[in-house]
């Protein structure tokens, strides 16, 4: 079981060495070294994220990351802005305040002279008002300021207090939180760690010379450029090219997956002349994976049904607009791979119109693939 549980960890924490995690007997490099060299990278992968979607229902978020969610620098950023801004506009308010009380001693000492020599003070008085007027509006600005830089540094305060306070919660928390990440996986999950453990020690305690046997042959060739239906359809769109979907059932140990879909030359051809789909399905109609065609949303048996096909492995050519030319069935030799592949690729299907005339252009075909 601790083994197990270093292989979910790997996919949980993004730890910057693996060696930290695994078990003391593994070495870090050397276990995905020999996930690389027995293909098993595919069922690897597949494993941690079933690990992950498992966990990912019934883990905690990491609370300092939940914490910077809810409490993030721009916003403080922002209320420091704004109190500075408030002190700044009191000041300089209240210095304008300053120079109105100058100006009203002045105009005061003004218009007693011009009183004693009984002048006409009247632009005096009104010059005297305004002063006035003007001195209340500062000072009333500068009250409003005064209470505005109080009230931004009062908020300030508190979220700063705040953000102490909920941010020494989080490390206080964070110590303890890996402990609740982890919860018991399903009886699927733990086989599929169970058998890449098993995988990795039978090949560590294998002779060298009989490690090859030990290699995962049903898995595709990681040089097709496998895609998506809808992700080849798109792409027609600036550069047409026909479609090859492969159907078929996972773990199914078919001639197809073998002999053709690894075979170097027929690689190169596919990779050159067509857009490459696979889909795959389990037993487990619950779980399968559905695709997208002429706008309906298919499962893998309602896909495979609406082309006549039901029975498995299978392959389905569509052209560069994603019609539908024809179905062939997946178990065929290599030859015949090619035969098909090249055949369709070349619009050759469009010259047959009987079977005295494919009957002729399979016995004139010469084959150019050459077995790996």
């Amino acid at each position: 079981m601790k083994r197990n549980i270093t292989l979910i960890t790997i996919f949980l924490f993004n730890f910057s060495s693996f060696s930290q995690i695994l078990n003391k007997s593994i070495d870090e490099v050397d276990f995905i070294h020999v996930m690389k060299e027995l293909n098993y990278m595919d069922e690897f992968n597949s494993t941690l994220k079933l690990i992950k979607s498992e966990s990912k229902e019934t883990s905690e978020e990491n609370p300092i990351e939940a914490f910077k969610k809810k409490y993030t620098e721009p916003e403080n950023t922002e209320l420091y802005k704004n109190l500075e801004t408030a002190k700044y506009n009191n000041k300089h308010y209240g210095d304008l305040n300053k120079s109105a009380q100058r100006s009203l001693k002045t105009i005061d000492l003004t218009l007693k002279i011009c009183q004693a020599g009984n002048g006409n003070c009247d632009y005096i008085k009104n010059s005297f008002n305004r002063k006035v007027s003007e001195n209340n509006d500062y000072a009333s600005k500068t009250i409003y300021w005064g209470k505005k830089a109080g009230t931004y540094r009062k908020e300030y305060n508190n979220y700063v207090n705040k953000w102490n306070n909920e941010l020494k919660k989080a490390k206080e928390k964070n110590k303890n939180w890996s402990k609740h990440t982890l919860y018991p996986l399903s009886e699927r999950a733990q086989n599929s760690i169970s058998k890449l453990e098993n995988i990795y020690y039978n090949y560590k305690n294998a002779d060298i010379n009989n490690r090859d046997k030990l290699k995962n042959k049903n898995v595709f060739s990681e040089k097709i450029k496998w895609l998506s239906l809808e992700e080849a359809i798109n792409l027609q769109v600036d550069k047409p090219k026909k479609i090859l979907i492969y159907l078929d059932f996972k773990n199914n140990v078919s001639k197809l997956i073998k002999q053709n879909l690894s075979n170097n030359d027929a690689i190169n051809y596919l990779n050159k002349k067509y857009y490459s789909v696979n889909f795959i399905t389990t037993l487990n109609s619950k779980k399968e994976k559905k695709i997208k065609y002429r706008d309906q949303v298919l499962t893998f048996y309602e896909f495979a049904n609406s082309f006549g096909i039901n029975s498995f492995p299978h392959l389905i050519f569509l052209d560069e607009k994603s019609n539908f030319i024809a179905p062939i069935g997946g178990n065929i030799n290599l030859q015949d791979f090619e035969l098909y592949l090249k055949f369709i690729a070349n619009d050759d299907f469009k010259e047959i119109k009987s079977k005295d005339d494919f009957k002729n252009y399979k016995s004139n075909f010469k084959s150019a693939f050459s077995s790996n």
